[in-house]
């Protein structure tokens, strides 16, 4: 993160932070980049406490306190931020009941805050909520005075000025908000929810400009209604713009200019997580290739198929595949650089993880990176997961393990059945090399007469 955005935060209180893929870990690092000389924060866990999930259930649990009035209460928890030398990570804000009363809460409360910080009573940040989603509804006007800001999970900030809400013209613009990672669809226009798009197309539409920026009238035909005549697709077209347009209770989000098509940024703002994912990677692809560090920890770990789940034409699953190209050649060099770096059996369990999440994005097996994998497990006595990733190996790669690997398999499995003969665990040794024998590897001379012993033992049992 820039020291410049972080300057920026010196006078605002209240943090929101858009957490969608990032895990506790990661806000936790940023919180302490953005006030490295203050306590951690007391964490909020809504998922776990259900009575605090309005304001008045907010107030009670911290401060004891029960008072029905917003502004009253805002107050009084305003004093434990002084008197307690409180600060407050609210996590799984999804949950909070948002309402009028709610609003008014917080809106005082950000005003008592920023007051105690501008006469340095108290430090930014003090009040940090997290969740997948956040409520514009709450925090709008609080983020206009710099009262509260957002970030997005890479630390990144998403400030709603008074130059991104109104136009040069002084007309209010749009703002959407869209979620297409984590294996559902969200969108809020204005801060209010807005998933309804009167069916399928218009949602494809509107989503095919977002991501691809610049679209012909053509390339919207032959991707949306590749089957339709030409008469027909002029139709559909038209009337998929206009449910477009009422979707953003504006006259169209795109305009026409040169013959193609864009997001009218005159008269919508666009915030998307599939945007700030792909600008991660893209931004960490660069640091690599300049020999820079990355900071791996501020990259989501989306699974393959969290990416554009639901949509299914042609021109979005190419889109997908491309993502994952990319995704999988990162990801490559980030578990390399782990396996390389590790010194030690933590930071080489470690980096089994990375490796194993490096090899399953990629659906062509990537040879050396399960090499590195195996290798690293054998080193760790992980020996029943060596054949677990052997197996995989042949599933995805649909062929037979490569030569230079097969020792080191060879090696786990002997390990194993040694192990397991050792321990009287006959069944155990059997189910092994049953295990091994679905590889398609010979069984080495070195175990074999303690497989057959073992095999003697399980009929004997039965």
């Amino acid at each position: 993160m820039a020291t410049s955005y972080l300057q920026d935060l010196k006078e605002v209180p209240i943090v929101v932070v858009s957490r969608r893929a990032n895990t506790p870990v990661v806000i936790a690092s940023l919180l302490r980049e953005l006030a490295p000389e203050a306590d951690m924060p007391t964490v909020l866990d809504l998922n776990s406490l259900p009575d605090a999930r309005d304001y008045k259930g907010l107030v009670s649990t911290l401060t004891g306190s029960d008072v029905d009035d917003p502004k009253k209460a805002a107050a009084e928890l305003a004093m434990a931020f002084v008197e307690d030398n409180l600060r407050l990570w609210i996590e799984a804000f999804d949950l909070f009941e948002v309402s009028s009363e709610s609003e008014t809460f917080f809106k005082a409360l950000g005003k008592a805050l920023k007051v105690l910080v501008q006469t340095d009573v108290i430090s930014t940040p003090q009040l940090v909520v997290t969740g997948r989603t956040t409520p514009m509804k709450i925090w709008a006007e609080l983020i206009r005075d710099n009262t509260a800001v957002v970030v997005n999970d890479s630390g990144v900030e998403v400030r709603y000025t008074a130059q991104m809400l109104y136009n040069q013209e002084g007309n209010r613009r749009t703002i959407v908000e869209l979620r297409v990672l984590g294996g559902d669809y969200y969108s809020w226009v204005n801060g209010v929810p807005q998933n309804e798009y009167d069916g399928h197309q218009p949602k494809d539409f509107w989503l095919m400009l977002v991501l691809k920026g610049l679209v012909t009238r053509a390339e919207f035909f032959e991707v949306l209604w590749p089957n339709l005549p030409e008469k027909e697709q002029v139709n559909v077209f038209h009337v998929t713009k206009r449910k477009v347009a009422e979707v953003f209770d504006v006259k169209l989000p795109a305009k026409y200019d040169s013959g193609l098509y864009t997001v009218d940024g005159d008269k919508v703002v666009v915030f998307y997580d599939l945007g700030d994912f792909i600008d991660n990677y893209k931004a960490a692809t660069e640091a690599l290739l300049n020999g820079e560090d990355v900071d791996w920890n501020s990259i989501p770990n989306i699974p393959y198929s969290a990416i554009m789940p639901d949509m299914t034409l042609p021109w979005f699953t190419t889109q997908r595949d491309k993502y994952l190209g990319d995704i999988a050649d990162v990801r490559r060099e980030q578990a390399v650089q782990k396996y390389n770096q590790a010194d030690s059996p933590t930071e080489l369990l470690e980096a089994a993880v990375y490796l194993a999440r490096a090899f399953n994005l990629n659906p062509v097996a990537d040879e050396p990176v399960f090499k590195m994998l195996v290798e690293t497990l054998l080193a760790l006595s992980e020996y029943e997961m060596v054949l677990y990733a052997a197996a995989n190996y042949v599933a995805i790669a649909s062929f037979a393990i490569a030569y230079d690997i097969v020792d080191i398999v060879k090696s786990a499995f002997e390990k194993l059945v040694q192990e397991h003969s050792d321990n009287g665990n006959y069944q155990l040794v059997v189910e092994t090399a049953d295990k091994y024998n679905a590889l398609g590897l010979d069984i080495p001379k070195a175990v074999a007469n303690l497989i057959k012993s073992a095999q003697r033992q399980v009929r004997k049992q039965k």
